[in-house]
């Protein structure tokens, strides 16, 4: 999947990868652009939609947070056996695939897994 750089908000991005990728029919949230208010409506969401697991499958959500940011959050990739996030980086302008175990190199840290109530 190429998806050329737009200034997504990181929820916006995960809509777009969860729908085109995953069929996932769900909205994500849109930011409301405030860093309090943000993480808050995150939130609601993930405790509406999904549970937090140990064991992620592809697609499931991974959230994160940062130096400049409460939460980000990302779409679990799993590729020959290692766990990846692909999000919407806005620092460097770009969709990135990372490694979680890599996350603290780009100030994210303290990455949870949420997979999808049925």
């Amino acid at each position: 999947m190429c998806i050329p750089f737009r200034p997504y908000g990181c929820g916006e991005f995960v809509e777009k990868v969860l729908k085109e990728e995953f069929g996932c029919p769900y909205e994500f949230p849109k930011s409301v652009s405030c860093l309090r208010k943000d993480p808050e409506i995150i939130r609601e969401f993930l405790s509406a939609k999904l549970r937090e697991t140990d064991n992620p499958r592809d697609g499931d959500i991974v959230m994160m947070d940062g130096d400049r940011q409460t939460c980000h959050v990302g779409v679990y990739v799993e590729i020959k056996g290692i766990h990846h996030v692909l999000h919407s980086e806005r620092r460097i302008r770009t969709s990135c695939l990372h490694r979680v175990s890599d996350l603290s190199r780009y100030d994210y840290y303290n990455a949870r897994f949420y997979t999808w109530q049925k």
